[in-house]
């Protein structure tokens, strides 16, 4: 990675404001609100749709995929995105608040994610959490109207372990290698009840190493084949990632049926390192610097506090009333120097910024039966969230950058959302869902170096969900819903993000002032059978359709003889995937039995306003497969697992006449554990067994000739070792 990539990931990223709708069913709220007079079937025929049993309905129909912290926890990972890694269809890359998450090859900002049901900044919330924290992950690829209509790709949907029934204590400590770099952590939850009062507290300490070795090749060729500029860039960057995140939370049931509940993540980091760059092998015009050397710390702290109490309003009526507030900030320092071939040194800058993001959310739900087949649920949501930044550069060796740069931005969202979702049970077999989500969005953005952008959206998100099970062994499942995203602040602000050595390979990033909203209708179905009579053998069949308006990518520019990104809508586009998976248990000839699970997904996509045949998203690999192997011989107190994914190289035609490539990945993943006792436990494991180097290429082929852009990321196992017990 160069000190350009590294600048514009560590220093100008700027993650998005989203969340909210306007008042259309205000009255669906109050009628709730009125006792139940709605006649009730027979017993003999009666299925009841309140209380737990129709939330666990609910999610089933609405075609949610649930993955369980233990199966997330039973690699040895530390990390929530180390695990997330092997959940076909996730994508993750970067780390700390530049952390990026992707579902099904489309981007991060089209990618929602979610805390217990309500919107986070991803990159703090999943660094700061441990898997010990974790009860499950939950997958929708749709819309869904109670958490919010903005996932174009979909939700993730990170649910925290609850309060405990009963007595918990338990922790972990680890210790690993990578890179030949060191790795620590240790995790201790505790939980507890007494009467009507549950409490769980949970604590994180990690103190990380790791090391990026990158090797970029730039070439510039003319029409008639010859070389007018190369060099090679070599990178090492080495950093330092201390964290320490504490998750108490409460539970009291008060009385009648109500509860009150607390919970919070308090989280404090630095994030600390240094890149060097050296820049050889050159033909032509020399670059500016033939060396430089980046160092930075991040720190950042995070809070989120959020009360919760629910309570049964009249007969066959429940509500629930919700506050979160959260609040955020990343300070940060770098200093990046740089000579020129001569030896001469041509840069010395700082750049010192400040970034606050502060959330306000209110929401309140009902829950209403009618009668013994039917549920109606309703809420209103407002939400105000802002994001501050004061950034300062000082340039100290006279270059070819403003010599002053002091830079300030505001931007400010705030929304309302009213949703209605009816549940009905027309027969044992068949559950239906109808639902609409509708918000209304105003959001503003200043700065002292641009001029302010304000916007006013009016969104609606309907979905139509259908669950049928013709056999106890068999279902199938159907959606339809509608979703949108709203461009990114740092989307739509005409601001320059600059880099050192700007070129048509390594341009610099400016704004969009007149980019729109983009939207997108999804059709997905299922198909799931038992092959046993329990869960163990299975076998299933999900497809995704995606039509999406306005898609938004980014163009090549020149302006004032400087190469520019700039986002912009390219028109209506097409995103498909099919995925096939299976599992099931085996006798091994030697004892014990041996659990197979495995799933293929074929992924396409298609921009209409690009000429094909590589019109494809820029970040969806084609072909995606995963195989995992869980074993426990008879007798034996040890037990042993194993993962291997595989991804396809990729080619996508990008605006302006760029090709993206990337190339084809695969990794093992290996551990095995040890129980002593119903306590104690040992795992030793190692991850990105025989990994594959990250391949990344950009060509440009234009009239004056042929650009192109390689690096390779070098990769290496992650070897760890953890003890875990239970008090």
């Amino acid at each position: 990675m160069t000190v350009d990539a590294r600048q514009d990931r560590r220093l100008f990223r700027r993650v998005g404001l989203r969340h909210g709708v306007p008042l259309a069913a205000a009255a669906a709220l109050a009628a709730l609100a009125a006792p139940a007079t709605a006649q009730e079937a027979p017993a003999a025929q009666r299925v009841d749709v309140t209380g737990a049993g129709a939330r666990e309905r609910r999610e089933e129909v609405s075609g949610k995929q649930v993955i369980t912290g233990e199966e997330l926890a039973r690699h040895g990972d530390t990390r929530l995105t180390d695990a997330l890694r092997r959940v076909p269809g996730i994508g993750i890359s970067g780390t700390g608040a530049d952390l990026s998450i992707r579902l099904d090859g489309m981007s991060q900002e089209q990618t929602l994610v979610l805390l217990n049901g309500e919107r986070v900044p991803p990159g703090q919330v999943l660094e700061a959490l441990g898997l010990g924290m974790v009860e499950r992950i939950e997958i929708v690829r749709g819309a869904n109207v109670q958490w919010s209509g903005r996932g174009l790709a979909g939700t993730i949907n990170i649910v925290t372990a609850r309060t405990a029934r009963q007595r918990q204590r338990d922790g972990s400590f680890t210790l690993g290698r990578y890179f030949g770099q060191a790795t620590g952590q240790t995790e201790w939850n505790a939980a507890d009840k007494n009467g009507d009062l549950g409490w769980r507290v949970g604590l994180l300490a990690r103190a990380d190493r790791e090391r990026y070795p990158v090797d970029a090749q730039l070439r510039f060729v003319d029409t008639a084949g010859a070389v007018t500029r190369a060099y090679r860039v070599q990178t090492l960057e080495a950093n330092r990632d201390q964290a320490l995140t504490l998750t108490p939370q409460l539970q009291w049931g008060v009385s009648d049926g109500a509860q009150l509940q607390a919970e919070s993540v308090l989280s404090v980091s630095r994030f600390s390192g240094a890149g060097e760059d050296l820049r050889s092998e050159t033909v032509g015009e020399l670059p500016r610097m033939q060396a430089d050397r980046l160092a930075y710390t991040h720190d950042r702290q995070f809070g989120r506090l959020r009360l919760k109490g629910s309570w049964p309003w009249a007969v066959g009526t429940r509500a629930s009333a919700t506050v979160t507030a959260s609040h955020g900030q990343r300070v940060q320092a770098s200093l990046l120097t740089g000579s020129d071939f001569t030896g001469v040194a041509v840069r010395d800058s700082t750049v010192d910024s400040r970034r606050t993001d502060d959330v306000l959310s209110a929401k309140l739900d009902v829950e209403h039966r009618l009668g013994a087949t039917q549920q109606l649920s309703a809420g209103v949501q407002l939400e105000s969230n802002r994001r501050r930044e004061n950034r300062v550069q000082r340039e100290r060796i006279p270059s070819w950058e403003p010599d002053l740069t002091d830079e300030r931005y505001d931007a400010l969202a705030r929304s309302l959302a009213v949703y209605v979702q009816n549940d009905w049970l027309p027969n044992k077999t068949t559950t239906l869902s109808l639902g609409a989500r509708l918000e209304r969005l105003d959001t503003r953005s200043e700065g002292n170096v641009f001029d302010g952008v304000a916007r006013s959206y009016q969104l609606g998100s309907p979905t139509l969900n259908l669950l049928w099970r013709p056999a106890a062994a068999t279902q199938w499942k159907l959606s339809l819903s509608r979703a949108y995203r709203l461009p990114e602040p740092r989307d739509i602000m005409p601001r320059r993000w600059t880099r050192p050595e700007n070129s048509s390979l390594v341009p610099d990033f400016v704004g969009n002032p007149s980019l729109l909203p983009e939207s997108a209708w999804t059709l997905a179905g299922g198909w799931d059978h038992r092959l046993g009579d329990d869960d163990s053998a299975s076998v299933g069949v999900n497809a995704v359709l995606k039509r999406v308006q306005d898609m938004i990518q980014s163009e090549l520019v020149t302006m004032n003889g400087q190469y520019l990104l700039r986002p912009t809508n390219v028109g209506r586009a097409w995103v498909g995937s099919l995925q096939l998976r299976g599992q099931g248990e085996w006798a091994a000839p030697w004892g014990g039995g041996v659990k197979l699970q495995a799933s293929v997904a074929a992924r396409a996509s298609r921009v209409a306003s690009l000429p094909g045949p590589d019109n494809r998203l820029p970040d969806q690999s084609p072909w995606e497969a995963q195989l995992e192997a869980d074993h426990r011989p008879t007798g034996s107190a040890w037990s042993f697992t194993a993962a291997w994914r595989w991804r396809a190289a990729l080619q996508a035609l990008a605006p302006s006449g760029r090709l993206l490539g990337q190339g084809a990945t695969q990794a093992l993943d290996l551990s095995a554990t040890r129980a002593w006792g119903p306590q104690d436990r040992l795992r030793l494991s190692v991850a990105g067994l025989g990994g594959s180097d990250a391949l990344e290429t950009t060509t440009r082929d234009w009239s004056g000739g042929v650009d192109s852009y390689r690096t390779v990321t070098q990769n290496a196992p992650r070897w760890r070792v953890q003890w875990m017990h239970s008090f």
